[in-house]
């Protein structure tokens, strides 16, 4: 038991250590969607998920639809963009 234990510890402990983007030094990266909140209510476009992903230091993207399932999980690295029914962006956020 201990060591099944000690196996989900380390492998949680690894999984958060590499959930952040790297910057070209090496160093690790936070989501700052503050960045990207100027494209509330423009039309979703893959070039406005590149600005945006240059924006808030992103490495991943996702958009969500409404009544889109979507996971609980946080990721540092990752730019949540919710759309409307007309996909208008509504919301932009990190995790």
């Amino acid at each position: 038991m201990r060591l099944i234990m000690a196996a989900i510890l380390i492998t949680a402990t690894s999984a958060c250590a590499m959930s952040g983007s790297k910057s070209g030094d090496g160093a690790m990266l936070d989501c700052e969607a503050s960045g990207a909140q100027s494209l509330v209510g423009q039309r979703k476009s893959d070039a406005l998920g590149k600005d945006a992903m240059n924006r808030t230091a992103t490495s991943t993207i996702r958009w969500i639809a409404p009544g889109q399932p979507v996971t609980m999980d946080y990721r540092t690295d990752r730019l949540n963009i919710e759309v409307d029914g007309q996909e208008k962006i509504i919301r932009i956020t990190c995790g």
